[in-house]
């Protein structure tokens, strides 16, 4: 098995195989801030929990302001 590096970026987004960088920032952030939340509340139940729809609502906002998009 041979696998050659798309010009040196990612071989799952350049190859079409994985998802759009844009989305996956949008999961990245959106487990970022859950992390965020766990820290600060060391307290929480070992579960999972559901995500609020308002930090949803303020990731696709904040990405959406960096593509200068309403």
């Amino acid at each position: 098995m041979c696998v050659l590096l798309p010009e040196g970026r990612l071989v799952n987004l350049f190859c079409a195989t994985g998802h759009p960088s844009f989305v996956m920032s949008n999961s990245v952030t959106n487990q970022t801030l859950a992390q965020i939340e766990r820290a600060a509340n060391p307290d929480l139940e070992r579960k999972v929990y559901i995500l609020p729809k308002k930090q949803d609502e303020q990731v696709h906002h904040l990405h959406l302001a960096a593509l200068a998009l309403p």
